[in-house]
Order: structure tokens, then sequence, then C-alpha cells
């Protein structure tokens, strides 16, 4: 497990927020990539891993140069590396917009969000998403503020398939990612209402900063997530791969870079 030496104290937006200096891995969109499956010795689940009704999916990233289709964030359940049959993935899309979509085991879609379309515009943003598919409940957000689009989010009440063969960050195939990215969470078994402004705060602070999230990304929720990648301030970027979560460590194909800037600058 990666230990974390992040700092934490009051933040700057508000009294009792938790700061956190960090890193971010720079992306360069023609073979870079973070994966447990095929890259890494052979398909290989997330440890522990269960299908589920909730989720938070919560990431910062810096756009730079790209085009539609790239993948921050894939499960594929085809033939390895091929991008068949995702089964959770948030993708760019042409204008810069976003989506979030989940799958059931049968590969139909039971969720998607659709973001705004947001400009290359040289800062660091934040997404985060959660849904609850038993009640019906889903949200986006993106820098604090709600963003669902084009009648989304559509929710079917189903578990979405978690126990698949291959998990990445950043995209495969054709659908590598071109940008940067900074303190991924992923929990594959908690919902937070998103509407209420303190569950936000708990990853983005009020000056729109990242949030210590505990040596094991466990603080947000109190439970420790499947994947939580983070680097700390002058950390080598491959030590992206390493999972302080608890679904196991991944495997970097290419070599990331430590980008110019980060989300706690």
């Amino acid at each position: 497990m990666l230990i974390n030496t992040q700092f934490s104290g009051f933040g700057s937006g508000g009294a009792g927020e938790s700061f956190l200096t960090c890193d971010a891995a720079l992306y360069d969109g023609t073979n870079d990539s973070v994966s447990r499956g095929s890259a890494s010795g052979g398909p290989r689940d997330w440890t522990n891993s269960a299908d589920s009704k909730s989720g938070i999916i919560s990431f910062w990233f810096l756009m730079t140069a790209g085009s539609d289709g790239e993948e921050m964030f894939p499960y594929d359940s085809g033939t390895s590396g091929t991008g068949t049959a995702n089964r959770v993935l948030v993708q760019r899309q042409t204008g810069n917009a976003f989506f979030v979509e989940g799958a059931n085991s049968s590969g139909t879609r039971i969720l998607q969000i659709n973001s705004s379309a947001y400009p290359v515009d040289g800062n660091w943003h934040h997404l985060i998403a959660s849904w609850n598919l038993a009640g019906t409940e889903a949200w986006l957000y993106v820098d604090g503020v709600e963003d669902q689009q084009n009648g989304s989010p559509t929710i079917t009440d189903d578990n979405m398939d978690h126990t698949v063969a291959e998990h990445w960050i950043g995209g495969l195939g054709g659908h590598l990612m071109n940008m940067a990215m900074a303190e991924f969470y992923l929990n594959i078994d908690t919902y937070l209402d998103l509407s209420v402004a303190a569950n936000v705060q708990k990853f983005r602070s009020t000056a729109g900063k990242p949030v210590d999230l505990g040596a094991d990304g466990s603080t947000p929720t109190g439970v420790i997530p499947t994947g939580y990648f983070h680097l700390d301030d002058g950390e080598t970027a491959n030590n992206f791969a390493t999972n302080a979560g608890d679904g196991g460590g991944c495997t970097v194909t290419g070599a990331l870079t430590t980008a110019s800037s980060s989300p706690s600058d």
C-alpha cells in the first residue's frame, strides 16, 4: 500500500477543511495507460469486487490537445485490450463534454449521465459522479456545480457489473487519454447525495482545491475505496499506478510524466 505523506491543515476555503499538496500524472495520448488486466500479466479483477448499485467516481483533470472518444476510465469485459463491452466508462466526447455510464453483466446500459462541453483552457477541473440505482438517483458535478445535460441521468434499477477482466485509467486501444490527471478515486459500494454541498466538499474544497482523502482514501465516506490513485508532491509519476485503495495495484504501459502543474497549486 502506498504510504501517503499528504499535508493536512486548515484550507483557505473554510475553517476545518483539510487541504492537500499533490502532483499530477500526464498521459501523452499515444501509449500511456494504467491498467489492472492484460498489460499487467493477464486478466485480473479488482480485489474483493462485487456487482453493486451504488458508487462514486472522482478525479481532477487538465485537458491538453485531444479529441472525441478519449476514455478516462473504462472497464473492459470483452477480448483483452479491445475496449468492447465496457461496463463502466467515463469518456471525453466531441467539444470536450463528458459522460459517465455503467452497464449490467449483459452489457445493457443502466446508467448514463452527460455533462456540458468545457474549453481546453489550461485550468484544472474536478469531476465527481455518484449513483444509487436502487433509489434511481445519480449526480454529476464539475467544478462544484451540478452538470447533467441532454435529459440525463438515465437510470435502471439493476446491478452494475464490476467483476470484469480488465480495468484501465487513461483509456485503452484507440481511446487513450491526452490530459493530466490527479487524485483518481473509485468507490463501488457507497452513494453520496451530491446535491448536498458538504458531500462534494469531501473531495473539492470551497476554494476549489483537492481535499485530503486520507492515506487510504477512506476519509470521505469512512470506507476504503476500491481505487485511490495519488501522487505526493515530487513523487515519481509512474507511482500513480500504486493503488492506496483495497482493489489491488496496477501497471503502467508507456511512461507517465509529471504534469507541469497540479490542482493543488
